[in-house]
């Protein structure tokens, strides 16, 4: 396997607008628990298979497989701070790497690609962040499944993914997004490969840029490398030239045997972020979502429903827990995906803060407690609550309760309340 190489890109001039990071591939792996960005991470580093635990033998060693967990800090307000992660096998004798070139070191020490056995699995990667890290949006090349934060418990994180594979670009010594245009056809096809980022911010502010908007966010990829960005149009400090989440993306335009290369770009955006980021619940949101697609200068929306337009079909899915938006065919080289509304802005029409809401109702909060605005059922066709905002999306009465809550999470109050959205 060929790792993500995963590196703080040069932003917009306003980095607390908008940050990102690019996932590309490099020329060699890190040995079992080592790092070439960041440091070791193993604190309640646990990992899975298919759902049976990998019992660990050595540093970043668990069962046949490395899985190597780097935590990296940013360099200042409004850059990317991540814990990297990739999995890759243990190699038991002379390694051998992607397409018959050197791997790690054998006999044991090293590591060799996942194999196309492996593109069929369930990795699950387990960890206790450090102390005033608070885990944001999950980024990979591989199909994330799940992505979960555990607040009760110091934040832990559980990420469920399967590798995917990618076409990918052997002996460019350039920089990545060069090799995408100079090297129209790949060198060879990885069947599996599982690595990624998860972003994080501090207790200072850090490494939040753009993605505060997102918590739960995890966007899957493909591609050779690709680069996430987030602009919510509900926030107000934020970069103009672009709305909600994009991605750009880079890959040779052929495979090895000529045809054309393609591959998945999956969004997942869990209710509370839909909320927080285009005001309204994501059924609202996908009834008014739109996709975009740019290359060489010429932008283009996509479509849905049983069309058949590689690199422009979408397919979104929304429940109450949250949206899925899909492009199963992606095409190169470096076509860059908007995923917005069709308007490119916030879906709310009101917005309320909820402390706003709380004083209005005389709700006053616990020592060590907390205090939450809780929509009625019957109006979540009006509006939408966020832990700090309530947005009106549809016209009636949003019907709502101030709670609040003791540090041990016992009801205290609760005091009804509305307001009207036209």
């Amino acid at each position: 396997m060929i790792p993500l190489r995963l590196a703080a890109a040069i932003c917009l001039p306003s980095l607390a607008l908008v940050s990102a990071f690019s996932l590309a591939s490099t020329a060699a792996a890190d040995a079992p628990g080592t790092c070439t960005m960041g440091s070791p991470y193993t604190t309640d580093l646990a990992v899975s298979v298919d759902g049976a635990a990998q019992a660990s033998s050595g540093p970043g060693v668990f069962g046949p497989y490395a899985v190597s967990l780097c935590r990296v800090e940013g360099n200042g307000p409004g850059s990317t701070s991540t814990y990297n992660f990739s999995a890759q096998r243990v190699a038991t004798g002379p390694s051998v790497g992607p397409g018959g070139g050197p791997g790690g070191p054998g006999g044991g020490g090293g590591t060799t690609g996942l194999t196309a056995e492996d593109a069929g699995k369930t990795f699950s990667i387990g960890f206790t962040p450090q102390a005033g890290d608070t885990p944001l949006a999950a980024e990979g090349k591989a199909n994330i499944q799940s992505f979960g934060i555990d607040s009760t418990h110091a934040n832990a994180v559980t990420l469920t993914a399967q590798p995917l594979g990618f076409a990918d670009i052997q002996g460019c010594m350039d920089m990545p997004v060069n090799c995408v245009t100079s090297h129209p056809t790949a060198s060879f096809y990885n069947p599996a490969n599982l690595s990624g980022a998860i972003r994080y911010s501090t207790a200072s502010g850090e490494g939040a840029a753009g993605f505060s908007d997102l918590p739960g966010l995890t966007t899957s990829s493909g591609a050779y490398i690709f680069f996430v960005w987030a602009s919510c149009p509900t926030n107000t400090n934020r970069d103009q030239s672009f709305s909600g989440l994009k991605v750009d993306l880079g890959g040779p335009h052929l495979m090895p045997d000529g045809s054309v290369n393609s591959t998945l770009l999956k969004a997942y955006i869990p209710a509370v972020a839909v909320a927080s980021c285009f005001g309204a619940t994501p059924q609202a949101y996908a009834q008014n979502a739109q996709v975009t697609r740019t290359e060489n200068g010429t932008t283009t929306t996509g479509t849905t429903g049983a069309t058949a337009d590689p690199g422009l079909q979408y397919v979104i899915a929304a429940t109450d827990a949250g949206v899925t938006i899909s492009v199963p065919q992606v095409t190169f080289s470096s076509p860059s995906y908007d995923m917005s509304t069709k308007s490119g802005k916030s879906l709310a029409k009101v917005k309320k803060t909820t402390a706003a809401l709380t004083k209005a109702a005389k709700v006053s909060k616990p020592s060590g407690g907390s205090v939450a605005i809780v929509v009625a059922k019957s109006s979540k066709k009006v509006c939408v609550s966020t832990p700090t905002t309530v947005f009106g999306f549809g016209k009636g009465t949003c019907n709502y309760s101030a709670v609040s809550y003791s540090k041990a999470g016992k009801k205290m109050k609760s005091v009804k309340g509305s307001f009207k959205v036209k």
